[in-house]
């Protein structure tokens, strides 16, 4: 693991795997109760809830074949890039929606797209881990994935009860924003090519 962690390129990976995961996070809690003000008192509202998670796992597992491959011909850095903008620009009007059809749309490209970044970083996690140290940067990988879990659903109740329920979707698209950014300042630009390791 110190291998690993001596390791520049794996370290802001793992930030970016952070905040990306933090922020969709951060919508778990405040979906259900976000639907049910923009339907009448008698809609279905559990109904209505899953057809919006349904479609944007649907579009997720198309989006993990197609921009899979899409990540294999044109490069994972740019596939990375390209969709944790796209991820940040959709969760916005997500902020201003006044209907669930709305809501389910956006929310359905969304799926496409968070599933290039994981794709893309699960590439990048392959190619970047030091030869013999892929289980290590897996495990790593695990650890973060599961502590951004654990933040982000408190994290989105909180802002919810005190700010309001349209203000996690901002708070998701400016961890997006910020999590691009990282990405095209760190991650190196040829993705395919192992960073080499800092003496010491």
């Amino acid at each position: 693991v110190r291998l690993v962690a001596r390791q520049r390129s794996l370290l802001s990976l793992f930030g970016i795997r952070f905040i990306v995961r933090l922020g969709v996070r951060l919508i778990g809690p405040v979906l259900p109760l976000f639907v049910q003000t923009l339907v009448p008192p008698a809609a279905r509202l559990a109904t209505i809830t899953g057809l919006i998670s349904g479609v944007q796992a649907g579009a997720s597992a198309i989006g993990a074949v197609t921009l899979g491959r899409a990540s294999d011909r044109i490069g994972y850095r740019r596939v990375l890039l390209a969709c944790t903008v796209a991820a940040a620009i959709l969760y916005v009007p997500q902020f201003f929606v006044t209907t669930p059809w709305q809501l389910l749309i956006l929310q359905g490209a969304v799926g496409l797209v968070m599933s290039g970044v994981l794709a893309s970083t699960s590439a990048l996690l392959a190619t970047l881990a030091p030869e013999g140290r892929q289980g290590a940067v897996y495990g790593v990988d695990a650890s973060v994935v599961s502590a951004a879990n654990a933040v982000g659903p408190m994290l989105g109740a909180t802002i919810a009860a005190t700010v309001g329920l349209r203000a996690p979707f901002l708070l998701t698209a400016g961890a997006l924003a910020l999590a691009a950014g990282l990405v095209w300042l760190l991650v190196p630009r040829n993705g395919q090519e192992k960073s080499p390791i800092d003496s010491d």
